[in-house]
């Protein structure tokens, strides 16, 4: 049954506007909370760059930790905090402060996230690595040495074509990459890329590196990928029915 008690219309009213009234008012008073939070958090990140230029790491750690503290997305206190607990040895924390800097999607500096993809290289985190030189090739296209290590973790994960992608195009941004070509060659002639690896083997020839030629040449013979006098049938896998290892 319907209800057309006009008394009861404006209590309902009365109670919905006194509700829109508290959630406006609780709204402001969070940002009047939150506004000075994010100016403490500026204050701390000036006192840690001062500790920071004065040689005091601890202090600047501290500061650093106050700072994100008031302001959890402050992208620039937390890349100064991980510099500075990777510093001290602390690498725990410097991971997981990196992970947060790739959630927040910061561009602050490529070298970082090398920087850091290399020590989880070196504690078989292979996947998070992956992640981290990923990123830092979004932030700077040209960046040759994440190239070669991303191309790292695509070999350990012994999937070979996407290696291969990735030592070329650090070859292609150093034409003087010498590790990159030691690296491209074998695997080149691994999958049955004959040509292309003599195409790289002329130009690494041709850069004075003899130590490298001669170890690689050794190589070379054994998978007898400059073997001229076998049919180029014998002697090439064919690279799309290849599995990606």
């Amino acid at each position: 049954m319907k209800d057309n008690n006009p008394k009861h219309y404006l209590s309902c009213k009365k109670i919905y506007c006194v509700l829109m009234i508290f959630i406006i008012a609780s709204i402001l008073r969070w940002i009047e909370i939150k506004r000075p939070l994010v100016a403490y958090a500026r204050v701390y990140y000036d006192i840690g760059r001062k500790y920071d230029e004065a040689g005091q790491i601890a202090n600047a750690v501290n500061a650093y930790e106050r700072a994100i503290h008031h302001d959890p997305l402050f992208d620039e206190a937390t890349y100064y905090l991980a510099l500075d607990y990777r510093k001290s040895g602390n690498m725990n924390r410097t991971l997981e402060l990196h992970q947060q800097l790739v959630k927040m999607n910061s561009e602050i500096d490529p070298e970082v996230y090398y920087e850091v993809g290399m020590d989880l290289v070196k504690k078989d985190q292979f996947e998070e690595a992956r992640l981290l030189f990923e990123k830092a090739i979004k932030l700077k296209p040209a960046y040759g040495q994440a190239y070669f290590q991303l191309a790292h973790v695509y070999v350990h994960k012994k999937k070979f074509k996407r290696a291969l992608e990735y030592y070329r195009l650090a070859c292609r941004s150093n034409p003087n990459y010498v590790e990159a070509m030691a690296e491209l060659i074998p695997l080149e002639c691994k999958i049955g890329k004959k040509y292309e690896a003599i195409d790289y083997w002329d130009i690494l020839k041709n850069l004075n590196q003899p130590e490298l030629v001669n170890s690689l040449e050794k190589v070379m013979k054994e998978t007898k990928c400059f073997e001229n006098k076998m049919e180029p049938e014998k002697l090439r896998v064919d690279y799309l029915s290849t599995p990606d290892y």
